[in-house]
């Protein structure tokens, strides 16, 4: 879907068909990669550095895939192998980051231990029967979505695993499909250079501070090129980053729309919270456009009746769309929802838990991954300038300054809502912020690098190396970040010893 403004060079690949080729295409790469993990005898990840040099090895060679797909539309090569080595690369990295350090056990990152362990159970419920009901309790409804949970139990159900064996696999390759996925939507509005890099930058983002909660995983390796999709279908089509089409029938990307609503219900059908964060986010663009559409007619010139006119038709044509969007994604959401609220109604279901009454230490102050010391910390700050510098010029820019504002928004929203004895679990909303401003980070990068060239002449070959070396390092310690979480799928049983 293009991001007006932002549409990078165009592939006769269909968008839909381009979808759908990566979606296949990246759940064979995990699938393939897994089994060829499983048929060795490895030794356990902390105990040998045999899987830690095996585990860089595949992130290199996945990020070399990334580095030919730039190659090719630079020069302007197959849009096929573009397509093709784009999600080989992603899916790839994916597969091998959390698969090669977990070979030589059959849970996933913090094995059965914390969440993990009702996440185990969910999972193996529905494998047990795809109707809906509670993890715990097989005669109540789930509270908690299911979409995620209930293809993993067809998947599990396919291949003949209990739950618990498919919980590895099943995350692996959900996230594999969902950052294939991604780089496609990335590609269509950037060009398949920046758009590699971001859903590079996003991807490592995600698996770094996301992978071990994988349903909230794939929303955000989705939903940060998503952003852009969303504004563009609340705006109409203007090129410009602020403009507002208020001609409701002609100047409304309808598909953009649909597309806008049927993830803001994926949303909702795997993740209550990033279903509100994303809503909040399309509520607060919608907002913005508004607001902006309103300041633009009262500075012109026209006679006041006309002016009138133009105000009411940009609110009506803002508030058309994001209803629309809310209608699609409202349908897609009962699929999951309608017997939690159909008992909710009769008062025969709870309407609170646990969950909202947890507040860790990390949930009592704001994120702010821009001020730590290190290449993702530098990459996110780089980020956050590029936004407020862009922001009223780039689609992107909005987009993802929007989200920002959002998740901060969020946050203190949560914080408020601690004095009246409950919380929004913001602090799960880090993960979002870090792959938000990743991304940003890499157009930052690009526009540092063309102001480079035109200082230095041309050292687009020092700029590509210095990145892809800088992807290198960030990716390759991934597995420290999550040693923790690696050492207890050794530590904890997995069901045979």
């Amino acid at each position: 879907m293009p991001a007006s403004g932002d549409t990078g060079r165009s592939s006769p690949v269909s968008s839909a068909g381009a979808l759908v080729v990566a979606a296949v295409v990246g759940g064979v790469v995990a699938f393939a990669g897994l089994e060829v993990i499983a048929a060795v005898d490895w030794p356990a990840y902390n105990s040998s550095n045999v899987t830690r040099s095996l585990t860089t090895l595949g992130q290199v060679v996945s990020i070399a895939f990334l580095v030919v797909a730039a190659l090719l539309y630079r020069y302007g090569r197959s849009a096929v192998g573009q397509l093709l080595a784009s999600v080989i690369g992603v899916a790839g990295l994916v597969t091998v980051t959390l698969g090669m350090p977990l070979g030589a056990t059959k849970l996933y990152l913090f094995g059965l231990s914390v969440d993990q362990q009702f996440r185990t159970e969910y999972l193996t419920r529905l494998t047990d029967s795809p109707h809906l009901s509670d993890m715990t309790y097989a005669d109540m409804p789930p509270y908690y979505p299911a979409g995620w949970f209930w293809w993993g139990g067809r998947f599990a159900a396919a291949r003949g695993l209990d739950g618990w064996e498919a919980y590895k696999p099943w995350a692996i390759i959900s996230m594999a499909v969902a950052a294939a996925i991604a780089v496609v939507l990335w590609n269509r509005m950037v060009g398949t250079d920046k758009g590699a890099a971001a859903a590079l930058a996003v991807t490592v983002a995600t698996l770094m501070y996301a992978s071990p909660e994988p349903y909230s995983a794939v929303l955000i390796l989705l939903g940060v090129p998503m952003l852009a999709t969303v504004l563009y279908a609340l705006r109409g089509r203007s090129r410009l980053a602020g403009g507002v089409v208020d001609d409701l029938r002609g100047g409304t990307s309808w598909a953009a729309v649909a597309a806008s609503g049927l993830f803001l219900g994926v949303c909702a059908m795997f993740y209550t919270l990033y279903a509100g964060l994303f809503a909040f986010v399309a509520c607060l663009l919608a907002l913005y456009l508004a607001g902006s559409g309103w300041m633009a007619a009262r500075n012109s010139s026209r006679p006041v009746a006309e002016v009138r006119a133009a105000r009411r038709r940009v609110v009506v044509a803002v508030g058309a769309r994001l209803v629309a969007m809310a209608a699609v994604s409202g349908v897609l959401a009962l699929t999951v929802w309608a017997p939690y609220l159909r008992d909710r109604l009769s008062g025969e279901a709870a309407g609170t838990g646990t969950a909202t009454h947890y507040l860790p230490e990390r949930g009592s102050w704001l994120p702010m991954p821009m001020f730590e010391w290190s290449l993702l910390g530098a990459l996110t700050l780089a980020g956050l300038i590029w936004v407020v510098l862009r922001f009223r010029e780039r689609t992107l820019a909005m987009a993802l300054g929007v989200a920002v504002v959002a998740v901060y928004l969020f946050c203190l929203l949560s914080m408020a809502a601690t004095a009246a004895g409950t919380t929004l679990l913001a602090f799960r909303l880090e993960p979002v912020l870090v792959a938000i401003l990743s991304a940003a980070g890499v157009f930052a990068a690009a526009e540092l690098g063309s102001w480079a060239v035109r200082q230095f002449g041309d050292v687009r070959t020092v700029v590509g190396v210095v990145a892809v070396a800088a992807a290198v390092a960030v990716a390759q310690g991934i597995p420290g970040h999550l040693s923790t979480d690696i050492t207890i799928a050794y530590t904890d049983t997995d069901g045979t010893g």
